[in-house]
């Protein structure tokens, strides 16, 4: 069994969200950035405008 160690941190700054037109109409590009310093990983979650539960 492998034991995972996980350091959660609480911290305060800005997030900006940007929607850019992908090469064609069918495709986009979400970017998401922040300016806190450092190398952090965003963890969120996606779901399909039908999805109930």
């Amino acid at each position: 069994m492998e034991i995972v160690k996980i350091l959660v941190l609480q911290v305060e700054g800005k997030i900006f969200v940007r929607l850019d037109q992908g090469k064609d109409l069918k495709n986009s590009e979400l970017i998401v950035g922040c300016n806190l310093p450092g190398k952090w990983i965003l963890h969120w979650g996606v779901s399909r405008a039908d999805d109930i539960g």
